[in-house]
């Protein structure tokens, strides 16, 4: 279906040339040259709505990314914290409080930690999951998405999908969306 109304295209080559001019300053005279390449795609609307399907990959990488720079960050909480209010510009603790804090900090020096490996594991269980999914979405769901795909059938004269058990849809985005998702 796309395919009839697209157009792809490579071009290259190469030019030269020369001349000779003659001004209030002299004569002069060059030479010149260089190379080209072109490469372009020319599709109708049409085509763009019939355009092969892709299927939805969902993030891994970024997952382990921003799930380590969280871990790191809630692991190094308990000294950010301490620092900041020990070094805080005018800040006067009363004895109870300095103690209460120091206590607070110790223990969360061990508790963090241990809750960071908690958050990252969970992180990395989300990204193991998210790329066993695009396994499958890339080996059995492609696969058949593009079976249906290649069993469509459009006609010019109607403006119509077919599929084929002969069901029909008005040749639309909608209409491609519904043939498509029916197996």
């Amino acid at each position: 279906m796309n395919y009839a109304e697209t157009q792809l295209w490579n071009k290259s080559g190469s030019f030269s040339g020369g001349g000779v001019g003659i001004g209030t300053g002299g004569i002069g005279a060059g030479m010149g040259g260089g190379s080209y390449s072109e490469n372009g795609a020319q599709q109708s609307k049409r085509a763009s709505v019939f355009d092969e399907p892709e299927v939805a990959l969902k993030p891994v990488m970024g997952v382990v990314i921003v799930g380590s720079v969280l871990a790191a960050i809630y692991s190094a909480a308990p000294d950010l914290i301490g620092s900041l209010a020990a070094n805080a510009p005018g800040s006067s603790l009363s004895p109870n409080m300095s103690q209460s804090l120091d206590g607070l900090l110790s223990i969360l020096k061990y508790v963090m930690p241990i809750a960071s490996l908690g958050v990252f594991y969970a992180i990395y269980k989300r990204a193991r999951e998210n790329h066993e999914d695009n396994e499958r979405a890339l080996t059995v769901d492609k696969p058949q998405l593009l079976a249906r795909y290649n069993e469509l059938k459009y006609c010019e004269s109607c403006h119509t999908l077919f599929d084929n058990q002969g069901r029909a849809e008005d040749a639309n985005s909608i209409g491609f969306d519904k043939l498509l998702s029916l197996s």
